[in-house]
């Protein structure tokens, strides 16, 4: 494909056959049709009109005697091309199904809460700021670190870029990886399509997360992927919701503790209420009994001191009568 200062597109078209050429002619497309396909074709001119399309085009043909036989382009079939799309979408799938690949990355545990992501996405794209926006501007306060990876997510180049980020992010100090690619044509989507990356998707040794296209696409890389979500928004709307599922859970579970510790404690208190309450009647009840025992003792007591001192009383009458007597016994008896 080449093209000159006046718009005009110059083509070599050929026909392959097991990878040689048996066929090949040259054809035009004016200017003013190319400005037709460009308003019909929209931004898939430039995926179709492309070095190694396959297209299926309407053409005039013109002999001219000195440059032979040569076509001009009148339309462009965008059928065709999304057709060829389609077909080698499915032959990739089948391949990943036949290697076991499509269910590989979600084997990987996916914590409860990401906060270390690695991002890979090209910056300062639409999708790359919905997808900050719904981490950084969250209306639960949530902190979250994103490393960026960047890399190209259109043209010739982007699946070489994804694949070797992929490859360079290390196992350690990440939960997980993001892969986003905003909205845009199927041919602008076809990167994520590719085998290559698919596999390198499936061997990543943490979880991927995709966001890619509008909701109504679903890529080769959706497959491959841990979780696919529809769009980088929802990318971040589901880590946000994730980490907000799990702290619920955290709260909930502590409110079950506070519970269940609120109960213990209430029946601790009655049974030290009813632990009082009995100490205090057997307290009641031991200081009646040794109250009694004390009153019965103090009056044996008192009776034993009683007949000690009639005992002792006696006795000194008898003394007393003995030394009145006895004197006066031995007086006489020695008169």
């Amino acid at each position: 494909v080449k093209t000159d200062r006046n718009g005009h597109y110059y083509l070599d078209i050929v026909e392959t056959e097991e990878g040689k050429v048996i066929a090949r002619s040259s054809a035009q497309i004016w200017n003013y049709t190319a400005v037709y396909l460009r308003e019909t074709l929209g931004n898939d001119f430039d995926a179709v009109i492309k070095q190694g399309s396959e297209i299926m085009c309407y053409c005039k043909a013109v002999f001219h005697t000195i440059y032979g036989l040569s076509f001009i382009v009148t339309k462009v079939d965008l059928n065709y091309n999304l057709g060829a799309l389609e077909h080698r979408k499915r032959a990739t799938i089948e391949h990943l199904n036949k290697e076991g690949l499509l269910e590989t990355n979600k084997k990987h545990y996916l914590p409860k809460v990401l906060q270390r992501i690695a991002l890979v996405a090209s910056p300062n794209t639409s999708g790359f700021e919905d997808f900050m926006k719904q981490l950084y501007q969250n209306s639960f306060g949530f902190d979250f670190y994103v490393e960026t990876f960047a890399v190209k997510v259109q043209g010739d180049q982007a699946v070489t870029e994804i694949v070797n980020q992929l490859q360079q992010i290390p196992n350690a100090g990440f939960d997980a990886v993001v892969l986003l690619r905003g909205g845009g044509s199927k041919f602008d989507l076809e990167p994520f399509n590719a085998l290559e990356l698919a596999k390198a998707i499936a061997f990543c040794p943490l979880p991927v997360l995709t966001g890619i296209g509008h909701e109504t696409d679903t890529s080769v890389a959706d497959l491959t992927a841990h979780t696919s979500l529809k769009t980088p928004s929802a990318v971040g709307a589901f880590i946000v919701e994730r980490t907000a599922g799990f702290t619920h859970n955290i709260h909930l579970l502590y409110d079950g503790i506070k519970r269940i510790y609120d109960q213990k404690m209430l029946q601790l208190n009655k049974d030290l209420k009813h632990q009082i309450t009995e100490f205090a009647s057997l307290s009641k009840s031991k200081t009646r009994i040794q109250r009694g025992e004390l009153h019965t003792l103090t009056h044996r007591i008192l009776t034993t001191v009683n007949e000690e001192q009639a005992r002792s009383h006696s006795f000194l009458n008898v003394a007393v009568q003995q030394l009145l007597l006895l004197p006066n016994k031995q007086l006489a008896h020695e008169r």
